[in-house]
């Protein structure tokens, strides 16, 4: 079976083979902009032989690299057309709707961000672009941030702190125990945007968000289009 767009994105995150892991995210990456690398390029890239990009495809289903590679031009030109449509059928209204929903969640973490010495920012793959953007707008602000890799965090590090989850897709397990560890910090406040797969928010509130617009924003870029909205807002606010 082939893959999909968001089969390569939970990839990236999960494969405990570090060369696909290596390989999936440089593909991911370049995809996310538009570009189609050629293998020689991939390889070069991830320092790795053209026969293991080869090999890379062949194990997620395909022929070979071009195969792979025509496979995810024709997702990326798919979801262009369905971003047009996006555009026509005025949905961006969806987006304002969403975000003037959750406004005490805006409001409450304006608030505390305000007051807090120290912000950690844990994110899923699909969710990185969004918390770039977050992380340089609280250090445009003056606040002490960090973007952390979630694979190599001590659950200290959690304390006395704003942690600021975005999480999307539901294979996200280590994401989650440093979430539920989050959570039972005394002197740390948890604030958390979710995908509904993730099964993390039930319901938006003051501390969490979930991506719950309509069906027009259930693939993983368009809750990119979201958050980064989002972010927006916050800027606008702090």
């Amino acid at each position: 079976m082939k893959i999909t767009f968001q089969n390569l994105i939970e990839m990236s995150e999960d494969s405990n083979d570090t060369t696909n892991k290596i390989i999936s995210k440089t593909i991911l990456e370049n995809l996310m902009k538009g570009k189609f690398l050629n293998q020689n390029e991939i390889s070069k890239i991830c320092f790795v032989s053209a026969s293991t990009v080869t090999k890379f495809s062949q194990t997620i289903g395909f022929s070979g690299y071009r195969e792979m590679m025509f496979h995810f031009k024709n997702e990326f030109l798919t979801f262009s057309q369905n971003k047009q449509s996006f555009r026509e059928t005025n949905n961006f209204k969806n987006l304002e709707e969403w975000i003037f929903r959750n406004r005490l969640f805006i409001n409450t973490f304006v608030e505390e961000v305000s007051k807090a010495e120290k912000i950690n920012i844990f994110y899923s793959w699909e969710l990185a672009n969004s918390a770039q953007v977050l992380y340089e707008i609280l250090l445009e602000k003056n606040k002490k941030a960090f973007i952390i890799n979630h694979n190599q965090v001590n659950v200290g590090f959690l304390d006395n702190s704003i942690n600021v989850f975005l999480i999307s897709g539901k294979d996200n397990r280590t994401l989650k125990k440093i979430h539920s560890e989050a959570k039972k910090q005394v002197n740390s406040k948890s604030f958390t945007m979710a995908s509904k797969l993730s099964g993390l928010v039930e319901i938006s509130d003051s501390h969490n968000i979930m991506y719950d617009m309509k069906d027009d924003f259930s693939n993983g870029l368009h809750r990119n289009v979201a958050s980064q909205l989002l972010m927006l807002e916050i800027y606008k606010k702090l």
